[in-house]
């Protein structure tokens, strides 16, 4: 494994809203018990800072001695590196083979789904995203071959393709809530009850209130 970075006091740059894509990162260094410096973002914050950074894309995270990491992919692994969530051997492995299989999701689910951003929607949009709900179930009922027990892939049970997991079903369930397919809801409840993944959902954490990025159809 790389050697892992310091992120202690490391500024997290991010937009109140729990996205598929960055609330992983923020469950990995709440999971780690990280001491970062959290820098909530709105239109007005980003506007002044979008010129800054490296790509112009939030999440930005800065450590202390200036290095920038963006993309959340990124960002989630170096966290996972950093405390212990990118796991060895066999759970590392699975941890991977989760992201992989993530990616497909998003692939395959975003395109469809109404998020606190979208302006227009109409009837007609919301019967051809659900016309999507077949394929998009037939790649949820892949992940239960992998499960380790009845509710956790890997022994620690919060690896970083577990916290990835999570943060996308989440937030994709509100609009496709048959993704979570009977096998997967042990999953699901367990990493609920997660103290520090509950504090994030329900605004207690040090961000404060984050609604979910996805929204249910009208």
């Amino acid at each position: 494994m790389p050697s892992a970075l310091d992120f202690t006091d490391a500024e997290v740059a991010y937009f109140g809203v729990g996205s598929p894509v960055g609330l992983p990162m923020i469950f990995a260094l709440e999971m780690g018990k990280v001491k970062y410096v959290v820098k909530k973002m709105d239109g007005e914050t980003w506007g002044a800072m979008k010129a800054s950074t490296p790509t112009k894309v939030l999440p930005v995270v800065t450590l202390t001695d200036g290095f920038k990491i963006v993309e959340s992919g990124a960002i989630l692994r170096a966290v996972g590196a950093a405390t212990g969530a990118l796991g060895d051997g066999r759970g590392h492995a699975m941890s991977e083979m989760l992201m992989g299989l993530n990616a497909d999701m998003v692939k395959k689910v975003f395109p469809h789904v109404k998020t606190v951003f979208t302006s227009e929607w109409s009837d007609a949009k919301t019967a051809a995203s659900k016309a999507a709900s077949d394929e998009i179930v037939a790649h949820m009922q892949k992940y239960a071959q992998f499960l380790a027990s009845a509710d956790a892939f890997t022994a620690s049970g919060t690896s970083v393709g577990e916290l990835d997991t999570y943060g996308k079903l989440l937030n994709f369930s509100r609009a496709y809530p048959e993704m979570v397919v009977p096998a997967l809801q042990p999953f699901m409840d367990r990493m609920a009850a997660v103290p520090e993944i509950n504090a994030v959902v329900d605004g207690s954490s040090a961000w404060g209130p984050m609604p979910l990025y996805v929204t249910p159809f009208p």
